[in-house]
């Protein structure tokens, strides 16, 4: 198995898709996607372009592992732009990368990451503190 081969792996399980869905968005089964991630084929040219141009992630990345994943999107109507207004500026790269991959995600996959998130802050904040 390559470290591309693992990359993919890892983008699925970030965007938080099966193989089915992945594969679906690539034109492809899911056992072609599961074949990837378990080294049992490489990713051919047409594969890795196919992930970058569906995911939005840089082909560097995808093959090499060179930082950032993602490409940034820039435009006037850049709804991470507008949304986040003069708190874009103070954003690591891995933090615009994760904002840009979140509102690529489909809304049913944003809505589990919001349940997810919302349970992990409220039990955050009525967890006894170590004073009580």
């Amino acid at each position: 198995m390559t470290n591309e081969n693992e990359r993919v792996r890892s983008l699925r399980k970030f965007l938080g898709l099966t193989l089915a869905q992945f594969g679906k968005r690539l034109g492809v089964q899911a056992s072609a996607i599961s074949k990837i991630e378990r080294g049992e084929n490489r990713v051919s040219t047409q594969m890795r372009l196919s992930i970058c141009r569906e995911f939005g992630v840089k082909e560097d990345w995808l093959r090499d592992g060179k930082q950032p994943a993602f490409v940034r999107k820039r435009g006037p109507a850049n709804q991470a732009d507008i949304s986040f207004g003069k708190y874009a500026y103070d954003l690591s790269p891995i933090e615009e990368s994760l904002i840009y991959a979140y509102l690529e995600l489909p809304k049913d996959v944003r809505d589990k990451i919001i349940r997810m998130l919302s349970a992990v802050f409220t039990a955050e904040c009525t967890a006894p503190s170590e004073d009580d």
